[in-house]
C-alpha cells in the first residue's frame, strides 16, 4: 500500500470518529480521497444545514485536522473543503 493510500485510510477513520465529529457537531460526515495530483489528499466536510454554524469555526476546524494529521504522521498535502 502506498503511503498516500495509508494516509487516506487513517484520516478517514479518525475524521469519521466521535473524536472529530463529537467535537464539531455541525459536521455530519467527512469524505477523504486522493486528488488527481500525486501526494494530495482531498478532505470534504459535509456540513449540516444551516451552514452558518460552521463558517465561524472553519479555520479552527482546518487547523484541528492539520494537527491531527501531524499527530498520526500523515506526510501528504491536504486540501480541505469547504
Amino acid at each position: 500500500m502506498d503511503n498516500i493510500e495509508h494516509d487516506v485510510k487513517v484520516l478517514h477513520k479518525i475524521l469519521n470518529s466521535e473524536l472529530f465529529l463529537g467535537k464539531y457537531p455541525m459536521i455530519n460526515r467527512v469524505w477523504v480521497g486522493i486528488d488527481g495530483y500525486i501526494g494530495v489528499i482531498d478532505i470534504v466536510l459535509s456540513v449540516n444545514e444551516p451552514a452558518d454554524e460552521y463558517w465561524p469555526v472553519r479555520d479552527e476546524v482546518k487547523t484541528f485536522i492539520h494537527n491531527l494529521a501531524k499527530m498520526v504522521d500523515v506526510k501528504s498535502h491536504l486540501k480541505i473543503y469547504p
